[in-house]
């Protein structure tokens, strides 16, 4: 029961063997069978997985964590003691986040030297990046942007403009675009031709802004 309610996959396993003794339901779907190897059956190999952290946690009975890729697919996976003859194995499907770390990585390479501004938010509105250009704009240093909310750049009259355009972007239209006005770290307005995407999962998901 309580397998089953692990969100990802879990397997209860035999030390040095890596028999599975039990396993949930997310684990029966990818392939595994309790009273075969784990690698054999979940991996489909014919030896041990080269990142498995088992053996680690074997020799030091501490648990063990790694983020492994295999065949497309990004695992956040663990590897827990349970008794001196049972370890829980336990991993999450992790390929969208590391999809979406992949193209905020691409965006931030090409924008770094960029003459534009550019930035990332969070669904709430958080900035998680932001170049030079669009910080040097406004008065302030990326590192001062990172981690605030979107609405120290905007007057309280515009903050209402802009957090309507947003919303509406949010729940229907990929991107928008507007003439708007912005706040610099010293108090002074000054006009900018905003582009907003709308970044989402394949699921329809809001990743970013």
């Amino acid at each position: 029961i309580l397998l089953d309610r692990m969100p990802c996959v879990a397997l209860i396993l035999q030390p040095q063997t890596r028999v599975i003794i039990a396993s949930n339901e997310a684990g029966v779907k990818v392939g595994a069978v309790p009273g075969k190897t784990c690698f054999e059956t979940w991996a489909q190999r014919t030896a041990p997985c080269p990142w498995c952290r088992a053996p680690d946690l074997w020799a030091t009975v501490a648990p063990q964590h790694c983020e492994p890729e295999y065949e497309g697919v990004y695992w956040d996976a663990y590897w827990v003691p349970i008794s001196s003859d049972m370890y829980m194995h336990y991993a999450f499907d992790i390929t969208d986040r590391k999809k979406a770390e992949e193209e905020l990585l691409k965006f931030k390479t090409i924008t770094d030297q960029a003459g534009y501004g550019a930035t990332v938010t969070s669904v709430e509105g958080i900035f998680s990046y932001v170049n030079e250009a669009f910080a040097r704009m406004h008065g302030y240093t990326p590192e001062e942007l990172v981690g605030e909310h979107y609405s120290i750049l905007y007057t309280e009259e515009q903050l209402k403009v802009v957090k309507q355009i947003r919303d509406a972007s949010i729940k229907g239209s990929s991107h928008f675009a507007e003439e708007i006005w912005r706040k610099r770290k010293d108090g002074t307005v000054f006009p900018t031709y905003t582009t907003n995407v709308i970044i989402k999962d394949d699921t329809g998901k809001l990743l970013y802004v």
